[in-house]
């Protein structure tokens, strides 16, 4: 698992892409989604929104790691299994 910031993905600035980033959030989300109970919906508004809350909250806190951005849309778009 990657230790980078958001700031560094986002900006390009150790070189990723976009292509790297989407790989990178991708994983990140599969990982976070493999908790017990949580479902990601294969849908296009689910993905847009899953995007859009990276995205402001990469921007609301530039330090804060990559996954725990990724972690916060899963928990949010994410589908929890009824118990």
């Amino acid at each position: 698992m990657s230790s980078s910031s958001e700031r560094p993905c986002f900006t390009g600035s150790e070189g990723k892409n976009e292509a790297t980033l989407f790989e990178m959030v991708t994983q990140l989300a599969q990982i976070s989604a493999s908790k017990p109970g949580i479902t990601l919906p294969e849908t296009e508004e689910a993905g847009e929104r899953f995007g859009e809350m990276i995205k402001k909250t990469a921007k609301a806190d530039t330090d804060e790691l990559l996954y725990v951005v990724v972690d916060k849309a899963v928990q949010e778009i994410g589908i929890r299994a009824k118990v």
